[in-house]
């Protein structure tokens, strides 16, 4: 980053992303999607809900919360069900056909009645997939 007094900065990326969030910069654009945004930390979830709140931006977020895995730089898909936003339910791969579907079914019915489900703040909402 270059300061006005012509210093130039190094910093990381998670700096730069604070810096985005409290200094309120704008993505020029009308329109975001953001893939895998149950990895997303609160800084990032401020910042892009900034783009909304403050420039009108439609913020699209796709996510699986039973596919986070930066839990160690602050993400949770708890984030997620938290958010005052329409959801809607991918359940249909055309990626792989029934029997690995079940064998998928098999392992999120595990999950569902785990620990990280049947507490009082559950991170993600319970599916099924075809």
């Amino acid at each position: 980053i270059r300061y006005p007094n012509e210093h130039t900065v190094a910093v990381t990326f998670d700096c730069l992303m604070k810096i985005a969030q409290l200094d309120q910069w704008r993505i020029q654009c009308s329109a975001l999607l953001v893939d895998e945004s149950q990895d997303l930390n609160p800084c990032q979830l401020d910042w892009l809900r900034q783009q909304h709140d403050l420039y009108g931006t439609h913020v699209y977020l796709v996510g699986d919360a039973v596919q986070s895995i930066y839990s160690f730089r602050g993400a949770t898909p708890q984030y997620l069900t938290e958010m005052n936003c329409e959801n809607k339910y991918l359940t249909k791969s055309w990626r792989f056909g029934p029997q690995v579907a079940a064998m998928a079914n098999t392992l999120l019915f595990c999950k569902q009645h785990s620990p990280q489900t049947s507490s009082s703040r559950p991170t993600w909402t319970p599916y099924r997939i075809t």
